[in-house]
């Protein structure tokens, strides 16, 4: 608390040199490291990150001490493979809170999962899924926690966000398929009329037909999308009209 963080970095390393199994030491050293060192950094704006080769990604200074954390974490998992806290810290503190690197958190989570664990492990597993737009597989593992703690409300609560995130996630879908189909349709149709302009009346009667189906794939995404609209609404617009939940409220706004 005297500036002289920096100081602790050997400190830590030497700890765990000197002891592997200290997962306390890697758990505090990881946590100064992420935390602690960069309170005081400013995010790097983009134009002035520089490429790294080891990370394999743009960095500034603040972000480059996250990776060093999430290295340190890693270090301790070699040595303690069996041991959830470091998986846990790995895939939350660092890839969730710092990184925002949705795809690693449920990697570590998971991990952490595997091995005994407290009960807030599968919560952030879950959040961590619902991040990464792992909808369906999020909403699997809230179901499980809420059947081994029912007592929980938060579960119930984020079930149904994640089916609301789901019915959105496939009506957008069913949108974009709507759209690519319409677009396929008006290019077979010019191809169609210009192939009629130049006599060719098959290739003309065959663009046509493609371009026909092509709008009935068209209204039929559309006839999905309304269907997926509705499921929405069936979800958010109860927990509006019941406790005029704030998330519930934007994604009616959303729809």
């Amino acid at each position: 608390h005297a500036g002289n963080g920096f100081r602790m970095v050997p400190m830590m390393k030497t700890c765990v040199m000197l002891d592997p199994n200290f997962v306390d030491a890697y758990l505090l050293g990881s946590w100064h490291l992420a935390y602690n060192l960069t309170a005081h950094l400013a995010i790097t704006p983009e134009p002035l990150k520089k490429y790294s080769e080891k990370y394999k990604r743009r960095l500034g200074a603040r972000e480059e001490w996250y990776f060093i954390a999430g290295d340190f974490l890693k270090d301790g998992i070699r040595k303690n493979p069996r041991d959830y806290r470091l998986y846990f810290d790995l895939g939350y503190a660092i890839y969730d809170v710092k990184l925002q690197d949705w795809p690693s958190s449920v990697l570590y989570l998971r991990e952490a999962t595997r091995h005994r664990h407290d009960r807030w492990v599968p919560r952030r597993l879950a959040m961590s899924l619902m991040r990464n737009g792992q909808y369906e597989d999020a909403i699997t593992e809230w179901t499980k926690y809420h059947e081994k703690f029912p007592e929980n409300p938060v579960a119930e609560r984020f079930i149904l966000v994640n089916k609301g995130y789901l019915a959105e996630a496939q009506l957008d879908e069913a949108f974009e398929c709507a759209a690519a189909a319409k677009s396929v349709a008006e290019t077979k149709t010019k191809q169609s009329e210009s192939a009629r302009a130049n006599g060719d009346e098959a290739a003309a009667n065959r663009l046509a037909g493609e371009a026909q189906k092509a709008l009935d794939d068209s209204t039929a995404m559309e006839d999905i999308a309304a269907i997926e609209k509705e499921n929405a609404f069936s979800i958010w617009k109860p927990m509006v009209d019941a406790e005029q939940d704030p998330l519930a409220i934007s994604r009616v706004a959303r729809l």
